[in-house]
């Protein structure tokens, strides 16, 4: 077993087998009172959705609920599953799986494009292309999450896009980038939990 596929058998363990219930249970009453008093029953539905996204990666029921939904937050939510399922099929050397999973993204970036969603848009493209090519970065790849970081530095997935390009210059032994990447970082919650460790082991290193 080599250095790689042992951090790919504990990448897929960690973000997929191993789930943190209680965690995900304090979201889910933490929401639940949010919403009720405010009465918003579309929130709390999509705050619903999203822990079971980003809490324990449990994107099958994500699109189970979301398969006839037709809405902008629909089509955004089920192009992110997806994107889950694209990362647990490179995880799984899953590769006859990933042309389809990548057509059901595109399906997603489609519609959102036709009713002017394009910071969704781009968000999802981006996670497309970087999951397309195994989790690795190219100039142009990192140039567009530079860009999408630059317009929309208060997205919710600007913390995992700066731990993406964090990990990029960290694997170009480019530190003092990396470092600064990763400390634009607000929350660790919803990174990728081993791939987070190692990079934090890394960079500490380079003190």
């Amino acid at each position: 077993l080599d250095k790689q596929e042992y951090f790919r058998m504990t990448d897929l363990l960690s973000d997929f087998k191993i789930q943190n219930y209680q965690e995900a249970f304090a979201e889910l009453v933490k929401s639940l009172y949010v919403h009720t008093v405010s009465s918003d029953k579309d929130a709390l539905n999509e705050q619903i959705l999203k822990i079971l996204l980003n809490n324990i990666n449990d994107y099958t029921s994500v699109l189970s609920i979301l398969k006839d939904d037709q809405t902008v937050q629909g089509h955004y939510l089920r192009g992110k599953a997806y994107a889950k399922a694209l990362y647990k099929a490179n995880l799984e050397n899953k590769g006859s799986e990933r042309q389809g999973i990548i057509e059901k993204i595109n399906q997603s970036i489609e519609y959102l494009k036709k009713h002017n969603q394009e910071k969704y848009a781009q968000e999802l493209n981006i996670e497309k292309e970087y999951l397309s090519n195994n989790q690795r970065m190219d100039t142009q790849l990192l140039s567009e999450i530079e860009n999408f970081l630059g317009i929309y530095p208060n997205a919710e997935v600007s913390d995992l896009f700066s731990f993406y390009v964090g990990e990029h210059y960290l694997s170009i032994q480019n530190y003092s980038k990396a470092d600064q990447c990763l400390t634009r970082i607000k929350s660790m919650d919803y990174l990728p939990k081993m791939r987070l460790e190692r990079t934090l082991i890394v960079i500490s290193s380079y003190y």
